[in-house]
């Protein structure tokens, strides 16, 4: 048997018309909806008596619209049926850690369940979306999502991985937003065309706990992995050191965005420290011995920087990084990192235009040459993508 104390404002007083402090529950579901309400009921420590006003409905309403805007994101960008995840040592680090971290997060939620402690369950999806799908994979995710070509390896992973979390949420969400859970649900389903009569039959609410449960592969499990990157991502490490940076460079007017950045790391040749250069990558499932190029991208994709310097010639005893301000490239106007290339075929279009001939109003508005060698190749398979359908369909 469950119980709970009385129902009482958020002043902590009794419910009484001579304070006009009642909260009707249809005035709520009128004002904010019936998954607001069930929202709070999810959020309210039952323990004790509950508080119910409207700052603290307003602070429900927060909740749900991050749980609510997660979603829609995943709809946004999930089409067509992604491809069958690879394993996981085959896939990039992020989604790695990810998978890794929703691993956890579904055993927790377990936890939660068994112990009827609904308020930690609602509480361990919200930071699980605000803090590690909003606020960090999606954000890095972006440029992979928008300027990467569609049939790019690790885009067809991405969105994999998103079908994933797609179905985890909707499923997990589903027993407190149960209409926005199934609106959700259908939603993807109308943009695959899955919208016949007898598709439409289906219901999140008739998948299935176990069946949803079943999905989430063992093989994802990495305590040390997860444990790394949460340490990596919350303490005073790397990540929160160059944030830091870029937002005090940002304020003082030296930057518009991180992409405008560059980090140095200090990565000695020789390093007896405990902490080396060599174990920080490691324990962040980076492997050390891969090319420089490579270590390069990773950390440059991570931070959602355009460089990343690694300083060979810094002291042992000098492990500071620094992050400057890239002064000598320019932006590519399709995915906005700057490159050296863009800055090297800019000046050359420049010369170009320079004579009277080559008017500003007479030059194209946008040129091949703005485009970095990333942007420049996916422009270039799309043109004959589209060149070959147009000529399949004459």
């Amino acid at each position: 048997m469950l119980t709970h104390g009385f129902v009482l404002d958020e002043k902590g007083r009794k419910m009484s018309k001579s304070l006009g402090n009642i909260i009707a529950p249809q005035k709520v579901l009128k004002k904010y909806g019936p998954d607001i309400l069930r929202l709070w009921v999810a959020g309210s420590n039952y323990s004790g008596d509950l508080l119910i006003g409207e700052e603290i409905l307003k602070s429900h309403s927060d909740m749900y619209r991050r749980f609510r805007n997660t979603l829609r994101f995943l709809i946004g960008n999930l089409e067509e049926q992604p491809i069958e995840l690879p394993e996981p040592k085959e896939l990039p680090i992020l989604e790695r850690v990810l998978l890794a971290m929703l691993f956890e997060l579904d055993e927790q939620l377990e936890r939660c369940i068994k112990n009827h402690n609904f308020t930690a369950y609602i509480n361990k999806l919200y930071g699980f979306c605000n803090a590690r799908l909003s606020g960090w994979y999606f954000d890095i995710r972006k440029d992979c999502l928008y300027c990467d070509g569609r049939q790019d390896k690790k885009r067809e992973i991405c969105l994999a991985v998103m079908e994933i979390l797609f179905e985890f949420l909707t499923t997990r969400l589903a027993p407190i937003l149960c209409f926005t859970a199934e609106e959700a649900f259908q939603s993807l389903r109308r943009k695959r065309g899955e919208d016949n009569e007898a598709k439409l039959q289906d219901s999140i609410h008739l998948q299935g706990h176990t069946k949803a449960r079943a999905k989430v592969q063992e093989a994802w499990k990495d305590e040390k992995l997860a444990q790394s990157w949460q340490e990596f991502l919350t303490i005073g490490d790397w990540y929160a050191l160059v944030n830091s940076e870029i937002d005090w460079r940002r304020k003082g007017a030296q930057i518009g965005s991180s992409l405008e950045a560059r980090i140095i790391f200090p990565c000695p040749e020789i390093n007896t420290e405990i902490n080396s250069w060599d174990n920080k990558l490691e324990s962040l499932g980076i492997d050390s011995s891969n090319e420089e190029s490579v270590i390069k991208d990773i950390l440059a994709e991570i931070f959602i920087v355009s460089d990343v310097v690694l300083d060979r010639e810094s002291k042992a005893s000098d492990m500071k990084l620094r992050v400057e301000e890239i002064r000598d490239w320019q932006k590519c106007e399709r995915c906005w990192k700057l490159a050296p290339e863009v800055k090297k075929a800019v000046k050359k279009e420049e010369s170009k235009n320079s004579s009277p001939a080559n008017s500003p109003a007479s030059s194209p508005a946008s040129s091949p040459h703005s485009l970095c060698s990333r942007c420049a190749r996916v422009v270039e398979q799309a043109k004959e993508q589209m060149k070959k359908e147009q000529d399949e369909a004459r």
